[in-house]
């Protein structure tokens, strides 16, 4: 938790003083285990969303715009189902390094884009099962959602809360798991479409796997960094765009472990609970060292 702030407040610093768009992009069910074998896929999938920008904003004169991909990998139920966060500048620097707002992004361009890249990209990784050759015929009938309209970003605040909510968390939050008996894991998840609480038991051994499938394999990076925001950006644009950056935000403090314990549970854990008065520390003792 502490990590993912201070992760979250760092990039946030590192977003140019523009307006940003958080956006979604998804896959159709029937293609969400492809990755789970072949993890590139997900690489690749995020480059094509590279791709699809570029070529938009080449159509306004924009060289270089700023895009930050987020591969995630896992739904609220913890299962496998690979999506994708986008935070994208809303413009960028034409060839003169001049900035250029750009708004506008039309649902039907880049959805048929995005379903024709991702499917013959796994075509090309399964070129000999009949199957995946069926399922793709019905995947091309379909339309795969992307969340163009999103969420703008246009104050720290905002961006703080979407970046470090999106881009860094676990699969399973600890508090959601509500029981543990007779090797069955009981945890809850809110329904998107009703907004209900949802408790779902698994066999231990099902629950573990689930969360075994969202570990990605040694090296593989799960957040990438395109346009202006990439590594290894020109020396005059790096330059240049020093002056877009926001100021530095004053540095998050982290919560102690009290003040996390009452906000979670709205309990203060050094309020003795029946004389309701400060408990104070008056010594450690380990189990090995003693006093």
């Amino acid at each position: 938790k502490i990590y993912a702030e201070k992760w979250a407040h760092k990039l946030s610093s590192q977003l140019i003083d523009k307006k940003h768009k958080h956006m979604i992009f998804t896959l159709p069910k029937e293609i969400w285990n492809y990755p789970i074998i072949k993890r590139d896929l997900l690489a690749t999938f995020s480059e094509h969303i590279k791709t699809l920008f570029k070529a938009w904003f080449k159509k306004y004169d924009i060289e270089n715009f700023g895009l930050i991909v987020a591969i995630h990998t896992f739904s609220r139920d913890s299962s496998f189902h690979p999506h994708f966060h986008v935070i994208l500048s809303l413009g960028g620097f034409k060839k003169n390094l001049t900035w250029k707002s750009l708004e506008f992004f039309p649902p039907k361009f880049f959805n048929n884009s995005w379903r024709y890249l991702v499917l013959k990209s796994i075509a090309n990784a399964y070129p000999k099962c009949k199957k995946t050759k069926e399922i793709i015929s019905l995947c091309y009938k379909k339309d795969f959602f992307i969340n163009l309209k999103g969420e703008t970003l246009d104050n720290e605040v905002s961006a703080l809360k979407y970046i470090g909510r999106y881009l860094m968390r676990p699969a399973i939050a600890e508090y959601r798991i509500t029981k543990f008996e007779n090797n069955q894991v009981t945890f809850w998840y809110i329904d998107v479409a009703t907004k209900e609480k949802i408790f779902l038991t698994l066999p231990l051994f099902k629950f573990i796997g689930r969360l075994i499938l969202h570990i990605n394999p040694k090296g593989f990076k799960a957040i990438r960094r395109y346009g202006f925001y990439a590594r290894n950006i020109k020396t005059n644009l790096k330059s240049h765009i020093r002056c877009f950056f926001k100021k530095k935000i004053s540095a998050i403090i982290p919560l102690t472990w009290r003040e996390r314990i009452f906000k979670i549970y709205g309990k203060d854990p050094l309020i003795c609970p029946n004389c309701f008065t400060e408990m104070k520390l008056t010594s450690f003792h380990h189990k090995k060292y003693g006093d």
